[in-house]
């Protein structure tokens, strides 16, 4: 992608950055300039596929996991460097979501 958005007064070369949301549509951009960038990329997701960066899955890792679970955010941020949050749940994508459901993912998870 020419004409990476990234801010090129920071240097993504050799990083450890860890994405959450990475395969939604805002964190999937945010994976392809990082791997542009020379990052090294770890994608966290609740389960969404992860066919926006498919074809950056030989340098990309991507581990599927529940921020809101205790022992996960300890496990997916060991080891890196920079971590950018967009892992989000709203009602326009899942209207069953309660508003605990909602807390938790959007709120809780980001403070643990």
């Amino acid at each position: 992608m020419t004409g990476s958005s990234l801010d090129p007064r920071l240097t993504w070369r050799g990083r450890r950055v860890l994405v959450t949301g990475g395969c939604g549509f805002i964190g999937a951009r945010a994976v392809r300039q990082l791997d542009e960038a020379g990052a090294e990329v770890r994608v966290v997701s609740l389960g969404e596929s992860p066919s926006r960066i498919a074809d950056l899955l030989t340098r990309v890792e991507v581990i599927e996991a529940d921020l809101g679970a205790p022992e996960v955010p300890e496990q997916v941020v060991d080891g890196v460097d920079v971590v950018l949050h967009f892992a989000s749940q709203g009602v326009a994508w899942n209207p069953s979501n309660t508003i605990e459901q909602l807390l938790s993912t959007n709120t809780l998870a980001t403070y643990r």
